[in-house]
């Protein structure tokens, strides 16, 4: 069964629920695109050698829960927003683990690592940029 774009219904993605238990292959909802935004099928993702420190307490970065985990990575435009004007599905595309917010540069985190320590970062990272790359389908903004 497919959804919106011709992207599956479900996909499986490593989440992480808690910092006491390592992060779980889960089968989620895939993500849909929307404006400022595209679905990227991933193709390869770095794993940082600090990750495990990350996603187990240790390092004490700020992160909602629960969450997709991963970094940047390399995949293929599954499907776009309606705003979008230069992507076009099966494109090679970079997954960038630095998000600013698109109407205030200042608001910036990384993706599904570090909330940052502003109003407006955290609002943007706890709510639809949540999700990272260690998953079928990431919903990366443009």
């Amino acid at each position: 069964m497919t959804s919106h774009q011709g992207l599956p219904m479900t996909h499986r993605a490593l989440v992480l629920t808690s910092t006491s238990q390592p992060p779980e292959v889960k089968t989620i909802l895939t993500p849909q695109p929307g404006c400022g935004s595209a679905i990227v099928r991933g193709e390869a993702a770095n794993i940082i050698s600090y990750s495990k420190d990350m996603y187990n307490g240790t390092r004490n970065y700020p992160f909602p829960m629960p969450l997709v985990i991963g970094t940047s990575g390399l995949g293929r435009v599954a499907a776009i927003g309606p705003d979008a004007v230069l992507l076009k599905p099966g494109q090679l595309v970079f997954i960038d683990c630095f998000v600013r917010g698109r109407d205030d540069p200042n608001a910036a985190f990384l993706l599904s690592i570090h909330e940052s320590h502003t109003k407006r970062s955290k609002k943007l990272m706890r709510g639809q940029w949540k999700d990272a790359s260690y998953a079928e389908y990431a919903k990366i903004p443009l």
